[in-house]
């Protein structure tokens, strides 16, 4: 710039102005210097000059002078306002203030619209009431500023440092806030329907019953934020960092989560019908009676999620991974699950396994409340029993209306395994005891190999004792020592098939009664056998 003739300001902006590398234009002030300083009232130092709202007001340009600009009314870069209490007097409506210096300056009920207040320090500010609409705020430092009841629809927050500014019921529907630092921020109430919030920084932000409605908040990093009672209604949050925020009775009906982290989330009571989950963290997330109708889960982490009471009507769990959730009280209708489904992490299980359980036994997948899994010694142990016993019937349910007859299967087991020890635990020994064997034997009616394997002992145990002990006689009236032959009347005699051409010997009692109880057994053991069959080919 030339020499600036005596007199007049001089002020440029900017002073840093070396090529033209973006829209912005250097200028330079032309107005009257005021006594005391250099340069005119608004860029002298306020310790300097007196800047009164009515000095500052008379030093705009004129009404009629402003009406005939295009876009800008006046350009006031750089203007240092730094604790003034001009409170709606001064009229900033599509005014430059690019870098000025308003901190703890009060602006309450301003005109603010259409100005540009980019790279200005607004912090400590006082703006309640003010009206920024479609402002531009670009990087500009809001830190501590007051903006309650504050209209900034359509503004530029772009970058902007807000932390700790006080939002309570403002208005920045359409805003553009993205990469802006929200950190420790107060925005109970506002109004941020339809803004970009891509990128930015909400950690511990108060965002109680704001209306986030069709938001843009991918990549946000809203850890710890308190979003109780928000309406997030289709809003998207994909890759979004939720880690320990709190989301009690918040709306998040079509909201889009992909991938994002949920991480110990609490989420009562929240509203997730038709959200979209998949790939997503929700690692002891806190899901009590929430609604996940047509919610999509897929690929999502719920280890450890509390799910008492949920609600999942047509949810999508295909290669969701629910080890250690608790879902007990939970609905779960027409929800879908594969074989990617893991109700326990194989790695989990892998690690949980002692040297001996490998395939084909290797350890089941067991719930969160199963006794095997957790400590009961914080709840009473026949309540948590039930609670996993309801578990595994709700998971042998999802199995069987999905087609997973390895897994009903296994499912059933573990629901019988927690009513045996409930047995124990109420002192019904009897029924503990045919729970036991029934176990042991054909284990609850889901074993073949079981029942045959038992059938090979009963049948080999008889015969060493009918070849042993003199017991059986042949069709010679002699005792039967030949192993082939004790084996032989085994069989029959277990099968029922008749005892041949050998018999028990007369005079012996302990023969008579070994060969009916063998006779008895049989008969059961091939009645579960066909039990157990028709079992299995009804499923």
């Amino acid at each position: 710039m030339s020499e600036v003739p005596a007199g007049r300001c001089g002020f440029t902006w900017d002073e840093d102005y070396s090529t033209p590398q973006s829209a912005d234009h250097q200028n330079c002030c032309w107005r009257e210097v005021v006594e005391g300083s250099d340069h005119c009232i608004w860029h002298a130092d306020s310790d300097e000059v007196s800047k009164s709202p009515e000095a500052l007001q008379q030093a705009c340009a004129p009404p009629d002078i402003r009406e005939q600009t295009s876009d800008v009314a006046e350009l006031l870069d750089g203007a240092k306002l730094s604790g003034l209490q001009l409170g709606d007097a001064v009229t900033f409506g599509r005014v430059m203030l690019r870098d000025s210096n308003i901190s703890e300056t009060n602006l309450e009920e301003a005109d603010l619209t259409e100005a540009n207040l980019r790279n200005a320090d607004v912090s400590d500010a006082t703006l309640v009431g003010a009206d920024l609409t479609e402002a531009t705020l670009w990087e500009a430092d809001l830190t501590n500023t007051n903006l309650r009841d504050t209209t900034l629809s359509n503004a530029i927050l772009w970058s902007g440092i807000l932390t700790n500014t006080y939002f309570k019921n403002a208005d920045l529907s359409n805003a553009i806030l993205s990469e802006t630092d929200f950190t420790d921020a107060k925005l109970r109430g506002a109004n941020l329907r339809d803004t970009n919030v891509k990128d930015a920084t909400l950690i511990n932000t108060e965002l109680r019953e704001v209306d986030l409605t069709n938001s843009v908040l991918s990549n946000a990093d809203l850890t710890n934020a308190s979003l109780r009672h928000a309406n997030l209604t289709e809003a998207n949050l994909w890759k979004s960092n939720l880690t320990e925020a709190n989301l009690w009775d918040s709306n998040l009906t079509a909201a889009t989560l992909v991938e994002a982290d949920l991480t110990d989330a609490e989420l009562l009571r929240a509203n997730l019908t038709d959200a979209n989950l998949s790939d997503s963290t929700l690692i002891n997330a806190n899901l009590r009676k929430t609604d996940l109708t047509d919610t999509n889960l897929s690929a999502a982490d719920l280890t450890n999620a509390d799910l008492e009471h949920a609600v999942l009507v047509r949810a999508n769990l295909f290669d969701a991974n629910l080890t250690n959730c608790r879902p007990h009280g939970a609905t779960f209708t027409d929800v879908q699950i594969n074989d990617g489904t893991e109700f326990r992490a194989e790695e989990q299980r892998i690690s949980e396994a002692n040297w001996w359980q490998t395939s084909p036994i290797f350890p089941p997948q067991r719930c969160g409340y199963d006794p095997a899994i957790i400590d009961t010694a914080s709840e009473k142990a026949t309540n948590q029993l039930g609670k996993a016993a309801d578990t595994y019937q709700t998971f042998e349910k999802l199995a069987r209306e999905n087609a997973r007859p390895s897994l009903q299967s296994e499912m059933f087991v573990l629901r019988q395994d927690m009513q045996r020890k409930r047995h124990w635990r109420n002192g019904e020994y009897l029924e503990w005891g045919f729970a036991r064997l029934s176990r042991a034997v054909f284990k609850y009616g889901e074993s073949l190999s079981r029942i045959v394997t038992c059938a090979v002992a009963i049948i080999a145990t008889y015969a060493v004792i009918y070849s042993q002990f003199d017991l059986i006689r042949d069709a010679s009236n002699r005792f039967v020592a030949n192993p082939v032959d004790a084996l032989y009347f085994s069989t029959l005699t277990f099968t029922t098939l008749g005892l041949g051409d050998f018999q028990p010997e007369p005079t012996s009692q302990i023969a008579r009664l070994l060969v009916t109880s063998q006779a008895a057994l049989g008969a059961i053991l091939i009645a579960v056998f066909v039990f157990v069959l028709g079992r299995r080919a009804a499923r």
